[in-house]
């Protein structure tokens, strides 16, 4: 019998959203997100748990990943909006799906500040789009 084994072209692109959102998340005091994306992008994510030889799972493609995430973070969301203290806030998430498969991620925070940002990936180099709304 014929073994077709199948990968999502946008599987590292939805590795990489997730991770930003959760790190996104953390930023915050509580966050509520409805959207039943998140859970299908955390499963994309898990994936990057690999097994080692010994068979004990390995964890450290998904640090590499966490780390790349926050120095995105830091150099594309925190440096260019003003934030401000969010630790102590809330924020309610909704996340769209666009065209060529990937989300956007809008954070409306309830100090009024609102914020959308977008993971993108061009020419092996990755960016986060992000702007105030």
């Amino acid at each position: 019998m014929l073994r077709v084994r199948y990968k999502n072209p946008l599987t590292r692109q939805y590795q990489y959203e997730f991770c930003i959102y959760d790190l996104m998340s953390k930023r915050f005091k509580t966050v509520e997100c409805n959207s039943r994306c998140i859970d299908s992008l955390e499963l994309y994510y898990a994936e990057l748990v690999g097994n080692t030889e010994t068979g004990n799972p390995s964890y450290k493609r998904q640090d590499e990943v966490y780390d790349e995430c926050q120095m995105l973070i830091d150099r594309d969301i925190v440096g260019r909006l003003a934030l401000g203290n969010t630790l102590s806030n809330t924020a309610k998430v909704s996340v769209s799906l666009q065209r060529d498969g990937g989300h956007v991620f809008r954070f409306f925070c309830d100090n009024g500040v609102s914020f959308a940002f977008r993971f993108k990936q061009e020419n092996g180099k990755r960016k986060i789009l992000c702007k105030n709304i």
